[in-house]
């Protein structure tokens, strides 16, 4: 799953790995930041209007990160 924020700054990615991959999009494509939590799969992302990234899991969990 690939998902830019509001303002296209950063882009959030995740996988099979059950990581959450933070991009810095300012000039090049760094990460900057690993998120780790889930136990399974994390299966969806969504950035909200605050620029909070919400994540699920087929661990059957959300989770509510302050970027």
């Amino acid at each position: 799953t690939l998902v830019y924020n509001n303002s296209t700054t950063y882009l959030a990615s995740s996988g099979m790995d059950k990581q959450i991959l933070i991009w810095s999009c300012r000039s090049s494509y760094d990460n900057i930041l690993n998120l780790k939590s889930h136990t399974n799969a994390v299966t969806t992302l969504a950035w909200t209007h605050t620029d909070r990234l919400i994540s699920g899991s087929a661990d059957k969990s959300l989770c509510n990160w302050d970027i």
